[in-house]
């Protein structure tokens, strides 16, 4: 059956018009490793994506849907650039074909009802260049205005719920953070970063939620671009970010 679904997804024509000629092997696999996106069925019934091309994808998920269903999911993707808001698509599907995973889910192939839907070409294009990314042809910090590092450090502000989050993608611009709420876009906090170098107070700075967005678990993801950093805080972020930065993208 996987073969089959490989091979690649059959099914109705899902937009209106003359209906274009297919050549085997055509629908290209995109691969979603290291991809940041999240996929649910509203209100709440998270999905997990195995494959996915142009005119479809498997998925994994625990609600039970019939075979010629049509539904809506919500995909979620952040871009290379944190300071930018996460896309969110509503994607119409139709479910071809069902089979089970373990005692609780279901596997599922379906076929896009809108595949020259803009967005969705927009959420192919985010894919090819994180398979260059991969590959070695790009270098994806060319993208951003600064050096990002991905590690996990402490931030602390009074707008946070609990007074402490977890900061991810960092940058002299701005960083992504983790926490359990209390942000509202728009809004200025001030905040301290703390830098896991010994001897090194925490920095003392004031940023703009440029987006939220609230995870399965409750708790959200916000992205903060700095409005006040001094030349000192910028270079010590900096400098941190190049000491951590892999080997292989130097």
């Amino acid at each position: 059956m996987l073969k089959n679904i490989l091979g690649i997804f059959k099914g109705p024509k899902a937009e209106e018009g003359p209906p274009e000629k297919k050549q085997p092997g055509k629908d290209r696999l995109f691969s979603l490793e290291n991809c940041r996106i999240t996929a649910v069925i509203p209100p709440r019934q998270r999905m997990v994506i195995r494959h996915m091309t142009e005119n479809g994808m498997i998925f994994k998920c625990a609600l039970m849907l019939a075979e010629q269903e049509a539904v809506t999911f919500q995909l979620t993707y952040f871009h290379f650039d944190d300071k930018k808001p996460p896309q969110v698509l509503e994607l119409p599907i139709m479910i071809l074909k069902k089979g089970s995973v373990g005692e609780k889910d279901f596997l599922y192939e379906a076929q896009f009802l809108k595949p020259r839907d803009g967005g969705l070409l927009k959420f192919f294009e985010y894919l090819s260049e994180l398979e260059k990314k991969r590959q070695g042809q790009i270098d994806l910090s060319e993208r951003r205005d600064s050096l990002r590092q991905d590690r996990v450090l402490s931030v602390f502000s009074k707008n946070i719920k609990g007074y402490k989050g977890l900061t991810r993608d960092l940058s002299a611009s701005g960083m992504m953070v983790v926490c359990d709420g209390g942000l509202q876009k728009g809004e200025e906090i001030d905040l301290s970063l703390e830098l896991d170098e010994y001897g090194v107070e925490p920095l003392k700075l004031r940023g703009e939620v440029r987006w939220v967005v609230v995870m399965e678990n409750e708790k959200i993801r916000a992205g903060i671009r700095f409005l006040e950093i001094s030349r000192q805080h910028r270079t010590m972020i900096e400098n941190y970010v190049n000491a951590l930065k892999p080997k292989e993208d130097e």
